[in-house]
């Protein structure tokens, strides 16, 4: 039986060295599904609206050490401010080895340096800043659900293939 991995947005299926062409097709599709639902919920984290830079400042900056707050749940949301980080967020298509035995694809901050600086900085803080982990809570949220989206896909096709 093929396995199904979700680490940090990354989907990933292993161990198709012996499925059908059925069962391949059904896992690639699996793992598009899923990453259309991964991109989403990334999308949710990251695009909040509630508070501008100065509105942030007027409540002593919450995301800094020094008057650290909860202003939201999760704790790990992000606020849109010029909507360049947001439009950083992509979903790498899906693509499979010579080998046919992975798929894989993956939903992240790409293909912009400072876009891919400034992620680095809101995930893992600075000395300034404390960390929001957005992706791990995407993980920790919904990563059942990718995997299951993904099994469901294989175990209709192998059960098609059955009857």
């Amino acid at each position: 039986m093929p396995s199904v991995e979700v680490t940090g947005v990354d989907i990933t299926i292993s161990g198709l060295e012996n499925a059908t062409n059925g069962v391949i097709k059904a896992a690639f599709l699996g793992v598009v599904q899923a990453l259309v639902k991964a991109d989403q919920d990334c999308h949710d984290m990251i695009s909040a609206t509630d508070h501008s830079l100065k509105a942030l400042a007027a409540m002593g900056h919450p995301y800094g050490f020094k008057h650290p707050q909860q202003i939201h749940d999760p704790d790990e949301i992000i606020h849109i401010q010029s909507g360049a980080y947001e439009k950083a967020l992509k979903v790498q298509k899906p693509s499979s080895g010579a080998d046919r035995t992975i798929i894989e694809g993956k939903v992240g901050i790409m293909g912009d340096d400072e876009m891919e600086t400034l992620d680095r900085r809101l995930q893992l803080g600075t000395p300034k800043m404390r960390a929001r982990p957005w992706v791990q809570k995407v993980v920790d949220d919904h990563g059942d659900e990718y995997a299951e989206i993904i099994e469901a896909a294989i175990d209709a096709q192998l059960d098609a293939e059955a009857s």
